[in-house]
């Protein structure tokens, strides 16, 4: 699931047509012929994910969603354009964990199946790789097994028409880096390029785009996190988020329309195509807050000409009910059928307007991890020095506690800051008391003006609240914080 920008470029030289791919970085002004790639995007529209099947381990029915091949006819009979099928290669009952690491022919076989009958049922299908832990844990001692891995993916439909297209990796995370993906992932087309030489590709994270026209760049993308993770098994202190609701505010929607310009602006800056490879809402949350935040979220998106795929189709986001047998029609009406919405009418009371003209109003300088930083009110803004960042962003923090917060309530947080290093700025509000759950936060980078995130309180209220800023991590700065506001967003005009 959830996907993250990664910044940095390293290029290193593996070999030669290595050194190539990943040296070429994407850049204004340079011309590459992508209209392929642009007119898959197109061509790939509206999509769905078949969550949680053959990306489960160690088997496809292991979390309790076993594939039925009758779904393909009927996502295709909705109106979806494509399928984007997430698939774990890398367990022992699926491949070779050493040399030369072959895929078991008869997993090869069933997932080429999934792929002919969604080709029969006119889907596009994105295959993939996901969930690849060993990768994610140990990126240099799994290389080898991973580029075979793909290397003989490509080579089980080079002779597929192009309506299939591959996505290298899921969400890298862990010890796969930002720059250690970016090498990774070139090295991967290499081997892809071998066999399959004009297949459209897509490319999730990463800032170093390879010189090559047949790329898509694909995030994910699910905020607020709290509303749409609500209860999540899998996710700490996500039970205290349920009953958080989404009520069409304008100031929800620019929160989201604020992520979607972040996506579209990389779009332009690097001319490669959007697709979101992931969206979507938990099914605890209350299906019309789930309908509204489906229908204007797909709609944000197709204004900027991106393609996407739901997560998921019938798993723990879905929109179709196993048990039943049937799709729920508010979401299919979400997806596919409801045009862009009117906002809820509503207005904002403020609570806390910061004010830096005196002293520091109250905020924390808090350090470790061996980090070094000073902070003053100057000027009417709070000026945190940082001499020693550390290495983590929670390093070096400012934080303010004692907010009041009150169940049912939507709530924002906006503030004006700036930082000399350029770094990324997490914010959140959370918990006052352990564990310090977090309500939701926002991860922001520099070129977004006026940053703000928007939440609701669910299950109950919180009287000593507190807002968040990890700024440690990267290089020495000068963080400035002129402003913060927590105000109430209260709708007018009742629930849509």
């Amino acid at each position: 699931m959830m996907g993250n920008f990664y910044t940095n470029v390293r290029a290193i030289c593996v070999s030669c047509a290595v050194l190539i791919l990943s040296l070429i970085a994407a850049c204004d002004g340079y011309s590459l012929d992508r209209s392929a790639a642009f007119e898959m995007n197109k061509r790939l529209g509206r999509g769905v994910n078949i969550g949680n099947t053959f990306e489960a381990s160690p088997k496809e029915d292991s979390w309790g969603n076993p594939w039925k091949p009758e779904y393909l006819k009927t996502i295709s009979d909705l109106g979806f354009k494509h399928i984007r099928l997430p698939i774990n290669w890398e367990t022992d009952e699926r491949a070779m964990l050493e040399a030369p690491y072959t895929i078991k022919p008869e997993f090869m076989t069933r997932i080429k199946g999934v792929v002919d009958e969604a080709l029969k049922n006119k889907l596009l299908v994105i295959v993939n790789m996901h969930h690849h832990w060993r990768v994610h844990k140990d990126p240099d001692a799994s290389r080898d097994r991973f580029l075979s891995q793909w290397a003989q993916i490509a080579e089980a439909f080079k002779d597929y028409p192009d309506s299939v297209v591959f996505e290298v990796m899921n969400e890298p995370q862990g010890k796969l880096t930002g720059e250690k993906w970016e090498v990774f992932f070139a090295d991967a087309l290499g081997q892809i390029r071998k066999t399959n030489p004009k297949r459209i590709v897509l490319m999730g994270a990463g800032e170093a785009i390879p010189n090559d026209p047949y790329l898509i760049y694909t995030p994910h993308f699910y905020g607020p996190f709290n509303f749409t993770h609500q209860n999540a098994s899998f996710e700490n202190g996500a039970k205290a988020w349920l009953g958080t609701e989404w009520l069409n505010a304008k100031y929800e929607r620019a929160f989201i329309e604020q992520a979607a310009d972040k996506f579209a602006a990389f779009g332009k800056k690097h001319d490669i195509p959007i697709h979101i490879g992931e969206f979507g809402v938990i099914i605890h949350a209350d299906m019309a807050s789930r309908a509204r935040w489906t229908t204007f979220t797909a709609r944000c998106f197709e204004k900027r000409n991106f393609s996407w795929a739901y997560w998921d189709f019938s798993a723990l986001f879905g929109i179709y009910d196993r048990k039943a047998g049937k799709v729920y029609p508010e979401m299919a009406d979400a997806l596919l059928r409801n045009p862009m919405p009117e906002p809820a009418k509503s207005e904002l009371k403020i609570l806390y307007s910061s004010n830096f003209s005196t002293d520091t109003n109250g905020w924390k300088l808090n350090v470790g991890g061996g980090a070094e930083a000073t902070m003053v009110a100057k000027d009417g803004t709070l000026v945190v020095n940082i001499t020693n960042p550390g290495k983590n962003a929670w390093n070096v923090q400012l934080s303010k506690w004692s907010f009041s917060l009150e169940q049912g309530k939507l709530y924002m947080v906006s503030y004006v800051a700036s930082d000399t290093a350029g770094r990324d700025v997490t914010s959140y509000m959370g918990k006052g008391p352990a564990p310090w759950n977090h309500y939701t936060h926002s991860r922001i980078s520099p070129e977004v003006t006026n940053p703000f995130y928007c939440f609701s309180m669910g299950t109950h209220s919180d009287p000593k609240a507190g807002i968040t800023m990890d700024i440690g991590g990267g290089k020495p700065s000068t963080f400035v914080l002129s402003e913060v506001k927590l105000q109430e967003i209260v709708i007018t005009n009742g629930r849509k």
